[in-house]
Order: C-alpha cells, then structure tokens, then sequence
C-alpha cells in the first residue's frame, strides 16, 4: 500500500525546501562566488514567496490548507516559467529583453554614491551559464526544481480533493 501524505505533511516539504532553496542560493553567492543575474533574482523572489506561502499554510486551520497549496502549485509554476525562459535563453533557443543583457549602467546624482558605486561589478548577463553543477546551469537545475514543487503541490490539492 502506498503511503499517502497529508496537506500539511505536503505543506513542510514545500517550506523546508524552499528555505533550502534560499539559504543554498546565498551559499553558492556568498561561498563559491556565483553572482546572480538579474532572472536569477526573480527566481529567489519566488523561493520567498514559496516560503512564505508554505509557511502561511501550515499556520492556517486544516480546512484553509487547500488555498494554500494551490497558491503554492501557481507560485511554482510561475518559477518554473522564468526557469524555463532562461534556461531556454542559455541554450540559445530565444533571446532575451535588453535588461538581462548585463549591462551595469547605473544613475546616481550624488559623488558621493557615484564614488561608492564605482568599484561594483555589473550583474552578469541572464544567458551566461555561469557556476554549473554536473554540466547544467543553476536555470536548468531550477526547472527541474520547480516542476517538482508544482507537482507536489498539485499532489498536496489532489489529496485536499479526496478529503473533502
């Protein structure tokens, strides 16, 4: 007999990943020197929502779960389309919006900023492969990443559907 798991069981495995997530996107910046590009933010903003949103839900009563876990299903699934578009964009397949080109231009009016701001490094372009991790680029490590999260939590509403 196969074990099911419970709404908030689900619930865990989302949030503990997604703090996961986060704290090993920090250690590969911090740690190893892999700079974020600008997508690459915009997928860590979705780790947090992620936590956020497990979090929420497993503070909620068990009958609120399931809106919980469908924000979680949608969340993952608009991290997987941003994966999706760079990794895709890596692979050459499209190009990307001039912002993620990696061109570091920034304005400032005081010298003093100016000064300060002179010495940092431009994020790196969103298609440049950067640190990978047995041949793939953190992107395409992402999608995989984020079709798993959607699909659990598409198994955490399955299982609130079954329930009901």
């Amino acid at each position: 007999m196969l074990y099911r798991l419970t709404q908030k069981q689900v619930l865990i495995l989302l949030f503990v990943g997604a703090v996961g997530l986060c704290v090993s996107a920090f250690v590969l910046e911090y740690g190893f020197g892999a700079l974020p590009c600008r997508m690459c933010w915009w997928q860590r903003y979705v780790h947090w929502a992620l936590v956020v949103c497990a979090g929420i839900g497993l503070l909620l009563p068990a009958r609120w779960r399931w809106g919980a876990l469908v924000d979680c299903c949608w969340i993952s699934l608009v991290g997987l389309g941003i994966a999706v578009w760079q990794a895709g964009s890596q692979l050459s397949l499209w190009k990307l919006p001039d912002m993620c080109q990696g061109s570091g231009a920034v304005l400032a009016e005081s010298t003093d900023l100016l000064s300060a701001l002179q010495n940092m490094q431009p994020p790196p372009a969103c298609d440049d492969w950067g640190f990978t991790i047995f041949g793939l680029s953190l992107a395409m490590w992402n999608v995989f990443v984020m079709l798993g999260y959607a699909i659990v939590a598409g198994y955490g509403i399955y299982i609130g559907r079954l329930e009901k």
